[in-house]
């Protein structure tokens, strides 16, 4: 075997055994999207490609559905069918792989840089991975899988190889819902390498863009797929809603260095170390460098983008230092054997602090016990295809891993119901704060003067012709086509407790189960 595959072998595994420790501290899944993707794994499996999707009733998605994460759910859904344990056990070993191949690609990169220095460059990310970052690669979400794909990226610019850049942007296309991502990168290092080289460097972007263009074109999607990507940039970012995911808010300053501040620290060092020194970077780690001001700009604009930001900010570093720290003299005298295993140290235990950190906060925020007790009455119960009303998107998601049976308003992020229903999605926030009861007309029309939606015009004209009646049961039954009712309260992440509204309709809504979390209505 040779020392560069054992070398890779011995990251895998020690990626994989520490990552360990926070993927099975929990026995369930750690937030609502990676029951989803867990559900969609074994779903593609068993039914193929899926072109509608029914699932999310009342979003753009139900009649012309497109999967961007296509890929990651076929690799989980090989995973599961192919491993005799709970799907909740093996989407976490299904993870751990890509963790495990994130390192190795890492470091690979890191060889490129300085070869020399390579494992100090390791464990440089591990300080940089706050505890923050921990807790976010440890979801079964395709964010991960997108690391690795922009860290291939990385490698193929920085290597000159343009046809593997190519084929992973095609892979990309397939594989998460911001594709475009390594192209913009891709973008950088054209803009960068044709300024510094004062010559027309044109490859890696339009290798990118063609496998881009190609993996979106040469889909089986297509062409919904695209206007999901078009629809996905710029309507959904656009719309500010009361009720949105929290990863896709901006964040402050102070919040950004708090976050993840050994990042900061070292990368503020690092720069005023060119500063000092004086020093022409190299076009490829002011590539680099350039690129991390742009996941600079991503992460302040939205949380999600923080697990992206340690492994581009650890490259940047380590290419300056390879550059300006290590040629000078002073850091010559200083990184002996012994100071090499000094710093090496340090920059472990700081990393060892945040997984130690992680391990200790991470818990699970979706309280599946409690709600398959009341879906397995649900599933027993409901007809194939009934369509559930549900005051929680997000809970939607586990709802759909313990039950496909039946129907959901909109899961995943209610910004693709309101793009497609802004008066259902504006009428469905307006009960969940309680504000729909007796005597609804008012707000009905209030709603239809706001927001430009034939089904609230329809609903209008029904109640003003007498054929709905103006209350709350008969508008849900109306709207929505709902025969059931699940309410989630009692926990963080559960809005207004509409258990006492639900009551004062005894004759309209039957109570069938309930539980500390969750409460299951039939509509009569």
């Amino acid at each position: 075997m040779s020392k560069r595959l054992v070398v890779s072998l011995a990251l895998f595994l020690a990626a994989v055994a520490v990552f360990s420790l926070l993927y099975f501290h929990s026995r369930d899944l750690l937030e609502f999207d990676s029951y989803f993707h867990a559900r969609m794994g074994k779903l593609v499996l068993e039914k193929g490609l899926i072109h509608e999707f029914p699932w999310m009733y009342f979003t753009f998605q139900k009649d012309h559905y497109s999967d961007p994460y296509l890929f990651f759910h076929i690799y989980l859904g090989l995973w599961i069918k192919l491993l005799p344990l709970s799907p909740l056990v093996v989407v976490k070993l299904a993870m751990l792989v890509l963790i495990g191949l994130i390192a190795v690609v890492f470091f690979r990169i890191l060889k490129t840089l300085d070869p020399k220095w390579a494992w100090l460059g390791m464990a440089l990310l591990a300080a940089m991975l706050s505890s923050r970052v921990d807790q976010r690669l440890i979801f079964v979400r395709p964010h991960v899988l997108s690391i690795l794909l922009l860290l291939l990226g990385l490698w193929a610019i920085l290597m000159k190889r343009w046809w593997v850049l190519g084929a992973v942007s095609f892979v990309y296309a397939y594989s998460y819902s911001a594709p475009h991502l390594l192209t913009v990168v891709a973008f950088i290092a054209s803009a960068v390498f044709s300024l510094r080289e004062k010559r027309l460097e044109w490859r890696p972007f339009a290798f990118s863009l063609g496998g881009l263009a190609a993996g979106l074109v040469v889909n089986p999607y297509f062409p919904h797929n695209v206007s999901y990507l078009y629809i996905v940039t710029f309507k959904m970012a656009a719309a500010n809603l009361p009720v949105s995911p929290a990863e896709l808010m901006p964040l402050s300053s102070w919040q950004v260095l708090t976050i993840n501040w050994f990042s900061f620290l070292t990368l503020s060092l690092s720069v005023l170390a060119v500063f000092i020194s004086a020093k022409k970077l190299s076009v490829r780690t002011l590539f680099l460098f350039v690129t991390t001001g742009f996941f600079f700009v991503l992460l302040m604009r939205s949380y999600r983008f923080i697990e992206y930001w340690p492994f581009i900010a650890a490259l940047a570093v380590a290419a300056i230092a390879s550059e300006v720290v290590v040629p000078s003299p002073l850091f010559g005298r200083l990184m002996t054997k012994a100071g090499r295993l000094a710093c090496a140290a340090a920059l472990l235990a700081v990393g060892a602090f945040g997984i130690k950190l992680a391990y200790k906060e991470t818990t699970s925020i979706v309280p599946y016990a409690s709600l398959k007790e009341v879906m397995d009455v649900l599933d027993r119960e409901a007809s194939a295809g009934d369509i559930v009303y549900t005051d929680n998107w997000a809970m939607t998601m586990p709802m759909f891993y313990a039950s496909d049976k039946v129907y959901y308003l909109l899961m995943s992020d209610p910004q693709a119901m309101y793009v497609a229903y802004p008066g259902l999605f504006t009428l469905w926030y307006a009960i969940n704060t309680g504000r729909v009861s007796e005597k609804a007309l008012p707000i009905i029309k209030a709603i239809e003067a706001r927001a430009r939606d034939p089904e609230i015009s329809k609903l209008r004209a029904a109640m003003e012709s007498g054929s709905v009646v103006s209350r709350l049961p008969d508008i849900i039954r109306s709207a929505f086509r709902a025969k059931w009712i699940i309410l989630c309260h009692n926990h963080p992440y559960a809005g207004q407790d509409l258990r006492p509204l639900m009551a004062s309709f005894p004759i309209d809504i039957e109570f069938v189960k309930g539980n500390e979390f969750f409460t299951l209505y039939r509509l009569r």
